[in-house]
């Protein structure tokens, strides 16, 4: 039970680190690409997670349906 404890953290962590690159969308790229502060990337960011949100909440209504 302590190795799963242990191992399952540093294996999701990696996991997110391998995929991290391929969670941003063109429009987030193109957002950040026009920013230099971190009130802006945070406005970036923000937006980022709307269209995820959104994007959930779409595929929760057909997997409930």
């Amino acid at each position: 039970m302590r190795t799963m404890a242990t191992v399952a953290p540093a294996f999701f962590l990696g996991v997110l680190v391998w995929a991290g690159p391929a969670l941003a969308d063109p429009t987030y790229d193109k957002c950040i690409a026009g920013t230099s502060t971190n009130s802006e990337w945070a406005r970036c960011g923000s937006g980022y997670l709307k269209r995820l949100d959104r994007a959930l909440n779409v595929a929760w209504k057909k997997a409930v349906s």
